[in-house]
């Protein structure tokens, strides 16, 4: 009988490192050789004596003693033969304790069949495992004698942690072959003999991690089909622990499931229908062994491509899952503890087990399609996490594969008006990015060919097939779909009951039913969200503070939605000035607060286009940059429409007349020119309620940084802008759901605390004399004012209290200095209009009085375009005295008579002359005759007794109200 020496050299070389720190511990390696100390001769420093860690040549360089494997090395140390070298190295590798090879005629066998690995079938009910393995036991295999090196393997334990057996797991060496479990097992034949031996544990086998199970008893448990599979649980769930039954899915019933009374139970199935039919067996013997509750993992939840990193975990898109997918799969594509967390929180990815075995079908990536009584498939829509699925039938009759329509696309209620019209769905689905949308789509666009609301579902990221036939069937689905659930829709943002609507999402909730926000013509995505609310708060806000207009910008968007709580009427506020002043970066940090860069809107829009915008910020922060890119002539018209809350009336389709627009809407804008400059420009004069509207705020707050006063770290107002604009891209949308909330919550008490905060202002900064046009706008700075310091007391800016309102101080103050006093506007514009008509026509159209005979030359003086006279009059003071210049010559005063019809047409152009009349007489720069305001004159060079008006001298000098 023959030694196999090379069977046992290979299989040495396959544990060449194990063998050598078992016979010569203490070395080390370099690179490609094991360095060890010569245990045979006096030495005592590495280097000498060194191993191939690739062939198992060995040499000593001191002593020249050398070798060409690893047996010559064995009978080297141990100064034996190599017979005996091979028998206790094939021993300490777990192999064969026979010394002779097989018979030739065993030629159908394989060359290693006789070996005591796989010991005669007639000893093989003579041995027994010993429970628990001692510790005097042998170091277990570390190779099969068939399968070769394992690529893993695991250890079973009692609940002690002393180990019952172990798991071996062989990866295939050959294309079409499958993956090797053997269980190994410390075992005795009743003679004394002890052996580890490839055999698995008697019934009732034990669970794995029985030891973690028994030291972590209120833990919650996942059960998963396979150790490697629990393994990856184990990462995914470290607060659960995570098992499996030995043998795998082959025989559960098997298995002591007694460890699991009293525990919650997870289980965990492979994606493939053994895998469901295990885990429905698994649900039934752990019910019976007396589990606190039963669910099983809903595998469609893992259908979203984990993404992100490890603090902040995302989900990218949908994809089927393939066959056999498990734990250990999800943990390879990136799967963490975060993105189990937030399925956790989903509340979809646990889900009830099926007592009954063929309820598996229900679980299955393509359902079992719905059958008539007959058994034969009816047509229908099926929607799962891959997506919608159709089930049909072909022009033949015969049943078809399942037809993908598109990706996950839940249908959760029917949506109608508050006149039970405009019926509509309620589309609800997730991005590619793992974003969720919610569209109320009104049924009418499905009338026709159905492309514009596929294309906005595309355009929100739905996933839909390209084939003709699925863009009908989508159709289909949606128009078809029953549905329980009804909600009632409006066409605006906002303020509707108690409840605040937004086109993706309503806040509070209605008495009566679920509100939503139904439009055709809704931009997706205006409202976007980035970051979080302290991120928004640490670096958009935060650079904002010391900046009057850009915490007066930020407060703006917070007032929105005050204008319904306090009563208000709509309006805006114009920041003017010249171009890099920061002006849009102001806009930029004012949208912010309710989305991102899609947020801010221009004034280059029709009509029709303003008033949509306008519905779709109703209650919201409207932001419209560069005012000079509306027609001049219409500049006015689109400032009264947006404050005046409602559109033009328009005729519907069938002649009728259809619902006008309306808003509720408070609106930030900018520009080079404020509104009357830009309406100079086409000739029209602005009406004093269109620039009450529109506040008209200088950008410039006047400290040499343009609209900054404060640049925290930065060099210069041209990196701060750029660091704001930066931030605004990074951090938005996220400040108004919160500050939402809290109004909703303090719906009742915000405008009594709204109201005090205007009284205060008022009664700080409105002069007692002042106009009702500044009254009315020094509401609507202190409502601003106020709201940025709500804003600031439910911890959203993150400002010092009172800032706020000192910015809308501020911004009040300099609306009211370029304004150019506390009048009424409209009295104001008279009043410098008439004297505007004296100061550039006083010599050349009103002849003077004295001098209508003669010049010096002996002629008549000559009036173009005569508007009347003027005389020149000894000045007196209220007492009648005389009143004297510094060079002591008599001080005159100037008097105009003006003819009628110029004085109406000219001097009061633009105004009724009877306004501008009263203005004049409360001034005292008319004088009246009784009860008229022309007076009979007898005026110079033959015009003889005409009536005109009188304008005295107090007009240039300020009128006596100033």
């Amino acid at each position: 009988m023959k030694t196999d020496f090379k069977r046992i050299n290979a299989a040495a070389l396959s544990s060449i490192e194990r063998i050598l720190s078992h016979w010569l511990p203490g070395g080390k390696r370099n690179g490609h050789e094991y360095q060890a100390i010569n245990p045979t001769r006096s030495d005592s420093k590495l280097g000498s004596f060194s191993i191939n860690l690739n062939t198992g040549a060995w040499a000593d360089f001191a002593s020249d003693d050398k070798g060409g494997d690893l047996v010559a090395l064995v009978a080297y140390l141990e100064g034996s033969k190599q017979s005996d070298a091979a028998k206790r190295l094939a021993e300490f590798l777990g192999m064969a304790s026979e010394k002779t090879a097989p018979p030739k005629r065993a030629t159908s066998a394989p060359k290693n069949a006789g070996s005591a690995i796989t010991p005669p079938k007639a000893n093989k009910a003579a041995w027994r495992a010993l429970l628990p393995v001692p510790s005097d036991a042998p170091p277990p295999f570390s190779i099969h004698s068939k399968h070769g090196k394992p690529s893993i393997r695991w250890e079973y334990r009692n609940e002690a942690g002393q180990l019952l057996c172990l798991v071996y797991r062989f990866e295939p060496k050959n294309e079409g072959e499958r993956k090797q479990f053997f269980p190994l097992t410390y075992c005795g034949d009743g003679t004394g003999a002890h052996a580890w031996r490839w055999q698995g544990l008697p019934d009732p086998r034990p669970l794995y991690r029985l030891d973690k199970l028994t030291a972590n008893p209120g833990a919650p448990v996942v059960v998963c089909e396979g150790e490697k599979a629990a393994d990856a649980a184990a990462l995914l769930f470290p607060d659960a622990v995570c098992t499996t039954m030995l043998n795998g899915a082959q025989s559960p019933h098997k298995t002591n499931w007694q460890p699991l009374a009293g525990r919650v139970v997870w289980l965990w199935p492979d994606n493939d229908e053994a895998g469901r039919e295990c885990m429905v067996k698994v649900a039934a013997l752990v019910r019976d062994a007396g589990a606190a509750s039963v669910e099983a993992f809903n595998l469609d939840s893992f259908a979203r491509h984990p993404a992100g990193d490890i603090d902040v975990p995302e989900f990218g898109g949908l994809r089927p899952l393939p066959e056999k997918w498990d734990a250990a799969d999800a943990v390879a594509e990136g799967c963490t503890t975060g993105h189990v967390a937030i399925l956790m929180q989903s509340h979809e990815l646990l889900q009830p087990v099926p007592a009954e075995t063929s309820a598996h079908a229900a679980e299955s990536k393509h359902p079992a399609p719905a059958v008539d009584a007959g058994g034969e498939q009816l047509p229908h829509f099926h929607c799962n996490e891959q997506g919608v699925w159709y089930f049909g039938r072909n022009d033949e009759g015969n049943n078809m594969p399942p037809l993908w329509v598109c990706s996950r696309l839940d249908i959760t209620a029917t949506t109608r008006d508050a006149k039970n019209e405009s019926w509509g769905r309620l589309l609800e689905f997730d991005d590619l990015d793992g974003t969720h949308h919610a569209w109320a789509m009104p049924m009418e666009l499905l009338s026709g060919d159905g492309n514009e609301y596929r294309r906005m579902l595309l355009s929100m990221g739905l996933q839909i097939a390209a084939s003709g036939k699925a863009r009908n069937l989508l159709t289909q689905y949606i128009q078809t779909a029953q549905v329980e659930q009804r909600a009632r829709c409006v066409d605006r943002t906002g303020w509707h009951g108690n409840v605040f609507v937004m086109p993706d999402r309503t806040i509070g909730a209605s008495d009566d039913e679920r509100i939503l926000f139904q439009s055709a013509s809704a931009t997706p995505g205006t409202f976007r969200q980035k970051g979080k609310p302290f991120t928004w708060q640490a670096n958009v806000a935060a650079l904002c503070a010391g900046n009057s207009r850009l915490v007066f910008a930020v407060s703006s968007a917070f007032a929105a939605p005050l204008l319904h709580v306090t009563g208000m009427e709509s309006g805006g506020v114009h920041m003017r000035g010249d171009s890099s002043t920061g002006k849009t970066t102001a806009l930029r940090a004012a949208a912010s607060v309710w989305g991102g860069v899609e947020y801010l809107q221009r004034w280059r829009a029709t009509d029709n286009g303003l008033e949509a915008l306008a519905a779709q910020h109703s209650d919201c922060l409207l932001v419209l940059d560069e005012l000079s890119q509306v027609d001049p002539k219409a500049a006015g018209e689109a400032a009264y429409m947006l404050a005046n809350g409602s559109g033009k009336a328009r005729a519907n389709r069938n002649g009728g007349l259809r619902d006008p627009a309306s808003w509720r809407i408070l609106f930030l804008s900018s520009g080079e020119a404020g509104l009357s400059e830009h309406m100079a420009e086409a000739k029209k004069k602005p009406k004093a309620g269109q620039e009450i509207r529109l506040l008209d705020i200088p950008a410039d707050a006047g400290a040499g940084f343009g609209m900054f006063e404060k640049l925290h770290q930065y060099a210069n107002g041209a990196t701060f802008s750029k660091a704001i604009t930066e931030a605004t891209g990074k951090h938005y949308g996220t400040a108004a759901q919160p500050y939402l909330a809290r109004l909703v919550e303090h719906h009742d008490k915000v405008a009594e605390w709204i109201k005090k905060a205007q009284r205060e202002f008022a009664h700080a900064h409105v002069d007692e004399g002042a106009g009702g046009q500044v009254h009315r706008a020094a509401l609507r700075f202190a409502l601003i004012g106020a709201a940025g310091e709500l804003a600031t007391k439910w911890q959203i800016t993150g400002w010092q209290p009172g800032e706020a309102m000192q910015a809308a101080v501020t911004c009040y103050k300099a609306w009211l200095a370029q304004r150019g006093g506390a009048g009424n506007l409209e009295e104001l514009n008279m009043l410098a209009q008439v004297r505007r008509f004296f100061e550039a026509h006083g010599e050349a159209r009103f002849t003077d009085w004295d001098r209508t005979a003669s010049n010096s030359d002996g002629h008549a003086p000559r009036t173009i375009q005569r508007a009347g006279y003027r005389k020149h009059n000894n000045a007196v003071d209220d007492e009648g005295k005389a009143i004297y210049l510094e060079d002591g010559k008599r001080a005159t005063h100037t008097e105009y008579y003006v003819f009628p019809e110029t004085f109406k047409q000219e001097v009061c152009a633009g105004f009724d002359y009877r306004v501008v009349c009263k203005l004049l007489d409360r001034l005292g720069c008319l004088m009246m005759e009784g009860n008229s305001y022309t007076r009979k004159e007898r005026l110079p060079g033959g015009e003889g007794n005409v009536r005109c008006y009188r304008i005295t001298h107090k007009l240039m000098e300020g009128g006596s109200d100033e």
